[in-house]
């Protein structure tokens, strides 16, 4: 995984979701609206889906 990647996941998981109270995170990559769990977040994804819950 890319370290730009990573380092966005990272404050996702650990910082801007977790704070609230979500316990588990699911974060995608997105090509452009067409949204999906079977895509890898990656560099050169535009848009992420969040899945979190509480």
């Amino acid at each position: 995984m890319h370290t730009q990647t990573a380092d966005i996941l990272s404050l996702l998981n650990n910082s801007l979701l977790k704070s609230p109270g979500y316990r588990t995170i699911d974060i995608y990559g997105a090509k452009l609206g067409a949204y999906s769990r079977q895509d890898k977040l990656t560099t050169e994804d535009f848009e992420m889906l969040v899945i979190a819950q509480m």
